[in-house]
């Protein structure tokens, strides 16, 4: 009974240490998988957010499918008369007009401000910044680029905002059109529902080349 009474203890005592290196184990095991099965979520999360991006490269990609003969002509430096130059955002010509694209890739989420106004606000929840005038460089490239190109060619300023979906403008003349990128189709598309063409195909390839014969080398 006495050496009975000595085994039963070391036994416990062995039992609990197997028990617990085997509950460690099996933590660490538990663990692991819960950290590899959390890492391909990530990945698998991050390809989608990849694939749902929508940049201004990949919608005017889209609008030349249903604007067949459209011309994009991207971010230049212009010479004009008398040895002045400006520099423009990308511009879109199709059978509809000529657009001027100015862009806006910050991350907030509204935008508020009045065309006549030099102050604008930027905002996200709680936070507010003052940020100059948008529109009114877009105004300006308009402005520029009308000396450049023949007569009765209708010109539209056409701001595009990576990140905000939210806009509060007043005044806006009729010449200049805002949108969210993700928004960008659709817009072009109401557009071409709602004009009818004026510029000819040979024409858009004119206005193209003519464009590109200014572009400062």
């Amino acid at each position: 009974m006495n050496e009975e009474n000595k085994i039963e203890p070391q036994l416990i005592i062995i039992i609990c240490v197997l028990s617990l290196v085997l509950a460690t184990i099996l933590l660490t095991i538990i663990l692991l998988i819960v950290k590899r099965c959390k890492k391909k979520r990530l990945e698998k999360q991050k390809k989608l957010e990849n694939k749902e991006i929508i940049d201004i490269d990949s919608e005017l990609r889209n609008i030349k499918k249903f604007m067949p003969n459209s011309e994009v002509i991207n971010d230049n430096q212009y010479q004009l008369p008398n040895n002045l130059n400006f520099k423009s955002g990308k511009i879109l010509i199709n059978k509809y007009g000529l657009f001027v694209i100015n862009e806006f890739n910050e991350d907030w989420k509204l935008i508020e401000g009045d065309f006549n106004n030099r102050e604008w606000t930027i905002s996200n929840n709680n936070i507010k910044s003052e940020i100059k005038n948008l529109f009114w460089d877009l105004k300006s490239n308009i402005e520029f680029i009308i000396p450049i190109l023949p007569k009765n060619v209708p010109i539209i300023g056409l701001f595009v905002f990576g990140k905000i979906k939210e806009f509060d403008i007043n005044n806006c003349p009729e010449y200049i059109l805002y949108s969210n990128v993700s928004d960008l189709c659709n817009t072009m598309f109401q557009i071409k529902k709602s004009l009818k063409p004026i510029i000819s195909v040979e024409n858009i390839s004119k206005i193209s080349e003519l464009l590109k014969n200014k572009i400062l080398k």
